[in-house]
């Protein structure tokens, strides 16, 4: 059995961004810290729109055979019959919703450390203005 050595390669790059984010977060400028959110709220935003192509089915074209009593033997073609089973509107906005959500859970983890990073940072201004004024 091989080792699938795609997965230590998945988790370091998971491991990568999550170091991006607290470096970004601790810096002196917020708005660093948001870049890594927003880029993965823009690609779930992308999922959603791509999405559709590939839950829909394509139109199916029918071809019908008919034969005269004479012998002849006559064609017809008829397209644009939807295929049964074909998800519908409501079904591509649930599939939309559920992709959104699940695409974001990366961007609320990044949120959440954004957070946590800068309310560290802030408490730490705060100990060294004190630690300044008991000077």
């Amino acid at each position: 059995m091989r080792f699938p050595y795609y997965l230590i390669a998945l988790l370091l790059v998971f491991a990568g961004m999550i170091w991006l984010q607290i470096i970004l977060s601790k810096k002196e400028n917020k708005w660093l810290g948001l870049i890594l959110p927003l880029i993965a709220v823009c690609i779930s935003i992308l999922a959603i729109f791509i999405t559709p192509a590939y839950v829909t089915t394509p139109e199916r074209t029918v071809v019908e055979h008919r034969v005269t009593q004479n012998g002849d033997i006559f064609e017809n073609v008829i397209t644009n019959i939807p295929p049964q089973g074909s998800p519908g509107t409501a079904s591509l906005i649930f599939t939309g919703m559920h992709l959104f959500v699940l695409y974001n859970i990366p961007a609320a983890i990044l949120i959440v450390i954004y957070i946590v990073c800068r309310v560290k940072r802030k408490k730490n201004l705060e100990l060294d203005k004190m630690n300044i004024q008991d000077l």
